[in-house]
């Protein structure tokens, strides 16, 4: 009777960590702050003097996943914009609707690609070839 047990607990297991989208293990995976380590948009390095972007913890199924958007420039002038996230594809697309004023002024549709610490968004932005490596603080 043991090993029927055993074998039932391994099943139920294997499917509760399986039940998890893979939209939601990328969301899971981005959570927390990320130091922009560069923007490049159109093949040029943008300057400034510090970027983060924070992805607050959610639920895939959410459609209201928040987050932050802060950087400052080499001028000190500060941008600090919220935004709203969407994880799609196999956790392979990222919609942010990045928001000022409680007013969306821009829609961003990008790839993800992750590795543990490291994040890369790419895509095309309001045409403009826009690429975004960032680094898990």
């Amino acid at each position: 009777m043991k090993p029927l047990k055993l074998n039932f607990l391994s099943v139920i297991t294997i499917i509760f960590l399986c039940s998890c989208s893979k939209e939601q293990k990328t969301i899971n995976n981005i959570e927390g702050i990320w130091d922009v380590e560069q923007t490049i948009t159109n093949g040029n390095t943008s300057s400034y003097v510090s970027s983060t972007m924070e992805f607050k913890s959610c639920k895939a199924k959410e459609d209201n996943c928040t987050g932050n958007y802060k950087t400052i420039w080499d001028d000190l002038y500060t941008n600090d914009n919220s935004f709203i996230y969407k994880v799609s594809d196999n956790g392979e697309k990222i919609t942010l609707n990045i928001n000022e004023n409680d007013s969306t002024i821009s829609i961003w549709d990008l790839d993800v690609d992750l590795d543990k610490d490291d994040l890369n968004l790419s895509g095309r932005v309001n045409n403009i070839d826009l690429i975004l490596i960032l680094k898990r603080q």
